[in-house]
């Protein structure tokens, strides 16, 4: 459990659009456009609309959920101490990247020159 650096303004998420969804065997991989790209190794929780948070660790599960922010714009952002970092698309759901490997990283996220392991 790495944490999320305190010193870092995520905020640079917001007004970024949700441009792809990769899926490989142990990560998942979402794209904002070359502004943005978050690498999940752990677990990922997924709200889509009112529905209830589901959190996944299998990404085979969680694909077509996180796929339906496809275009979708994320209005804020919520960086946490615990190194959980949510992501919202508004009344479209939200999507949130948790610290969930005491041994390994959980994920990582690149913004231009920049690269934080969480």
């Amino acid at each position: 459990m790495y944490g999320l650096p305190a010193d870092v303004d995520f905020r640079f998420f917001v007004d970024l659009v949700l441009t792809q969804v990769c899926m490989g065997l142990h990560e998942l991989i979402v794209h904002f456009g070359t502004d943005a790209t978050v690498t999940a190794e752990g677990d990922v929780g997924v709200r889509v609309a009112a529905d209830p948070e589901r959190i996944f660790s299998d990404y085979r599960q969680a694909v077509a959920d996180v796929a339906s922010f496809l275009s979708r714009t994320v209005v804020a952002v919520e960086p946490r101490a615990d190194g959980t970092l949510t992501l919202s698309f508004g009344d479209n759901g939200q999507l949130s990247f948790y610290d969930s490997s005491p041994h390994y990283e959980s994920y990582q996220i690149r913004h231009g020159p920049d690269y934080y392991v969480v």
